[in-house]
């Protein structure tokens, strides 16, 4: 294989994996393929390839990868990231009691009424915590 083909490879592969959820895997290939063809440079002895020097070649993929670094930090960092949204950011989330009766009632949360239960006895204007929810009903704990 030869370096243009390589560095063809790699230049693919890089921008497939900005436009294909790969979690990194085409990136990885892509960066394995250049760092081949700087290789093959190094190893043949070229100085240059069309018209770029091997430095600017290196520098050029050392930015690539330092990029990719980065930008993959920050990814990582955001699937840690809690739920703000939806159900699953409603979990932990304080809310009033509108009317209850036995184990179930309804609860208002950020101005919407929603169904929920829980073990604890409540009375209209608790407040209770969410814990959980399923099918559209939220279970709730009572406020201490």
């Amino acid at each position: 294989m030869s370096v243009g083909t390589l560095f063809l490879i790699a230049f693919i592969l890089l921008i497939l994996e900005a436009l294909i959820p790969s979690l990194g895997l085409l990136g990885l290939g892509g960066f394995i393929a250049f760092v081949s063809g700087v290789t093959m440079m190094i190893s043949a002895e070229m100085t240059h390839f069309y018209g770029l020097s091997i430095q600017s070649i290196i520098a050029l993929g050392a930015l690539i990868f330092i990029s990719a670094a980065v930008f993959g930090y920050f990814v990582l960092k955001s699937f840690r990231k809690k739920a703000e949204t939806g159900l699953e950011g409603m979990i932990g989330q304080k809310a009033e009691v509108t009317s209850w009766k036995g184990d179930k009632g309804k609860i208002i949360f950020e101005g919407e009424d929603w169904r929920a239960i829980s073990d604890a006895p409540l009375e209209k204007g608790d407040y209770v915590t969410i814990t959980t929810y399923h099918k559209m009903t939220l279970t709730v704990k009572k406020e201490n």
